[in-house]
Formats: C-alpha cells, sequence, structure tokens
C-alpha cells in the first residue's frame, strides 16, 4: 500500500534515478526537477510523472509533502534552504552540506520551523551494521576490543559533468564515498575525541580516538582501476568472539568453536527487511512523516555531528595533524 504522499524529486542524475525508483513504489505522487532538461524529461516519461526544469518554480506551483536532493553536494545547502523557506520537509543525499557551518544552519533551520530533515546515511538501515550495533550496545561478546571500516570501489564516472572528480566540489573520496563510515562510527561508538587522517582525498585512513580502549579505524578509496569492484565492510574483534562482513560474502560470526551467520536467528524490523539500504531508509522517512516522528534512526544532530568530523579528516589530511573535535 502506497502512503498517500507527494514528493519532488530533485536531481535526475544517478541517485535522482535511484530515488524515483524507489519512491515510485513507495508513494501516490512523484513529480521529477532537473536542470538536465532532457535527460530529465525522459527519466519523468518513464515514471509518468509531472516534470519541472526549476525547483522553486515546482515549490511554488505544488503542495509537496517532502522533497528529495538529488544534487551534487555543492548545490545541497541551496536547494535544502529553499524548500525550508517554503516550508517543505527534507530527505537528502550525503553529504547533506559542504561545511560545518552550512549543516549547523540546515539543522538549525530545520529544528525552528519544526521541519523533518534526514539525511541518506543508507548504511544505517543495513541489517550487518545493525547487529553490529546491537552487539557493542549490549555486549553479548564482551566489550569492544578493535573495530576496522572500509570502502573502495573504481573512481565514479557516473556524476553528470563529472562533478565528482572535481575534489572542490565532491570533497573526493574522503567526503562523498568514505563519509558513510564515519556516520556508521559515529553512530556505533558516539563522536570521537579526535581523528587522524593520512593519504589524499582519493584514498585514505583514519584513526577515531576515543577514551575507551578500543582501536577504530576507517579506509576508503576510489581506485584507479576502472572495474576494480566495490567493496564495503568491517572487522569488529570483541573479548570472546569476532564479526566480519563484507558485501560479496556476507557476514559471519566466529566464536571460540564455531563459525556462523548470526542474522539467521537475529528479529529485524520492517525498515531492514529490504537489501537495498535506499528502500530501507526511505520506507522509514516515509513512516516518520506520516506519523509525525523525528527520524531517531537518523537523527539530524548525528549527521551534523558526521559532518564536523569529516571535516576535521580532511583538516588533518591537509595539515598532517590530528584534529581534535569541537562540536
Amino acid at each position: 500500500m502506497k502512503h498517500n504522499i507527494t514528493v519532488g524529486i530533485i536531481g535526475s542524475g544517478f541517485m535522482g534515478k535511484i530515488h524515483i525508483e524507489v519512491l515510485n513504489d513507495l508513494v501516490e505522487t512523484v513529480i521529477l526537477c532537473s536542470a538536465d532538461e532532457e535527460g530529465g524529461k525522459a527519466l519523468a516519461k518513464e515514471y509518468d510523472c509531472k516534470f519541472y526544469n526549476n525547483y522553486i518554480e515546482m515549490f511554488e506551483a505544488e503542495k509537496l509533502d517532502f522533497v528529495s536532493v538529488c544534487l551534487p553536494t555543492h548545490l545541497h545547502y541551496q536547494a535544502v534552504m529553499k524548500a525550508f523557506e517554503y516550508g517543505i520537509n527534507v530527505l537528502c543525499e550525503k553529504p547533506f552540506a559542504s561545511s560545518a557551518e552550512q549543516a549547523r544552519e540546515l539543522v538549525s533551520v530545520a529544528e525552528e520551523k519544526n521541519l523533518l530533515l534526514m539525511v541518506g546515511h543508507g548504511v544505517r538501515f543495513l541489517k550487518s551494521y545493525e547487529y553490529l550495533k546491537r552487539c557493542i550496545k549490549d555486549q553479548r561478546f564482551g566489550k569492544m576490543v578493535s573495530l576496522e571500516l572500509f570502502r573502495h570501489g573504481g573512481m565514479p564516472s557516473w556524476s553528470v559533468g563529472n562533478w565528482l572528480a572535481d575534489l572542490s566540489r565532491s570533497g573526493g573520496a574522503l567526503g562523498d564515498f568514505h563519509i558513510h563510515d564515519t556516520d556508521m562510527i559515529i553512530n556505533l561508538l558516539g563522536s570521537p575525541k579526535s581523528v587522524l587522517t593520512v593519504g589524499s582525498m582519493k584514498a585514505s585512513q583514519t584513526i577515531y580516538r576515543y577514551e575507551e580502549e578500543v582501536a577504530v579505524s576507517a579506509s576508503g578509496s576510489w581506485r584507479g582501476a576502472k572495474k576494480y569492484p566495490f567493496t564495503a565492510g568491517f572487522e569488529a574483534n570483541f573479548e570472546t568472539a569476532c564479526i566480519k562482513f563484507d558485501n560479496r560474502n556476507g557476514i559471519r560470526l566466529y566464536t571460540v568453536d564455531s563459525e556462523t551467520n548470526p542474522l539467521a536467528d537475529e528479529q529485524f524490523n520492517e525498515f531492514y527487511e529490504s537489501n537495498s539500504a535506499v528502500e530501507n531508509e526511505m520506507k522509514y522517512f516515509c513512516h516518520c512523516l506520516v506519523n509525525k516522528l523525528q527520524p531517531e534512526l537518523c537523527p539530524p544532530a548525528e549527521s551534523l555531528k558526521t559532518i564536523i568530523v569529516n571535516c576535521a579528516e580532511a583538516e588533518s589530511l591537509k595539515n598532517k595533524v590530528e584534529i581534535v573535535i569541537e562540536f
């Protein structure tokens, strides 16, 4: 059953196409807006929906329950802020701002206007990462000793005008790709005290320092080999067990004398049903919208922390020093 919701999708590129495909099955009315008039109209025709090439015109002409912002990162702030001016709720692709200052302002305005804001940190809606979070929280295998996250893939070539290759606009692999794992670390462990990042904007590794005795790191890269397969996952080491996950081989739990799939007997709610993180996150966002709930599974306050920490990582990389996090 579809929700009686009207959504405006801004952007018809790679993520815009994913959003329209998923939302078309979740809500009654989808409207598409894109500056790419030719490509946008073709996509709108495919899904039999209304098309605009200017989102302000769409805001003025349509009664939207929310907008899904799928623009290049450097255009997020302006589009989200304009939606807020028209009193429209927002689901925005990550990262939702290009700087900590912009992110703070967007979160503040959403709160002041009592509007729903959620950022598309879809990894939070995957069973494997949710299972890891439960293990950390209830300490079923004792305390976590170490955590390594990784995310690697070929240099993206699907962005309109190849904007992702422009590091000043995209933030490179550090700002656009690795930020998924920065967000998960905050979701799993809270805010780090400091970060130390080495490498480059296209291939980096970060150490996250916490007061607890736990080693936490994450690596991310865009590989030069175009056909390099997308690979992401984690290895978590607890006092009495280890959990290993990657997107190609699934998840395994290793205890003293066994190796199992820990998800087989674990119960999850409807927001973790799909193997598509985007589908799960959108189902959750619509649930929050219809029931007038704040997105506790992906709150804007944590998305703000993710931007702050990711910006500190970029500063650490640039200046070759450890950066103390200030919120």
